[in-house]
């Protein structure tokens, strides 16, 4: 699981003596992150805004600004413009 939530980067319990590291070999902390992957919230940044869609564009595709939006997560209105060439 690639998980990648702000709110819950560091929700897991420390079972650094357990498994130090995640499934691709990133070391965990002491407030680790739930799942296989190690992850930083302060990484991510939550979409608040305007983005366009398309070809060119902030996503290419409308499958690729969703995913944005469930992983970086939101912090105000957030509005996708669809271009004709996507």
């Amino acid at each position: 699981m690639y998980a990648s939530a702000p709110d819950i980067a560091s929700a897991g319990k420390d079972l650094l003596t357990v498994v130090p590291t995640d499934i691709d070999g990133a070391a965990r902390t002491t407030t680790p992150s739930p799942g296989a992957n190690q992850y930083s919230a302060a990484a991510l940044t939550p979409l608040s805004g305007n983005y366009t869609v398309g070809v060119g564009q902030t996503y290419t595709t409308i499958n690729a600004a969703i995913t944005a939006m469930k992983v970086n997560g939101i912090n105000g209105a957030v509005t996708f413009l669809l271009r004709t060439n996507f």
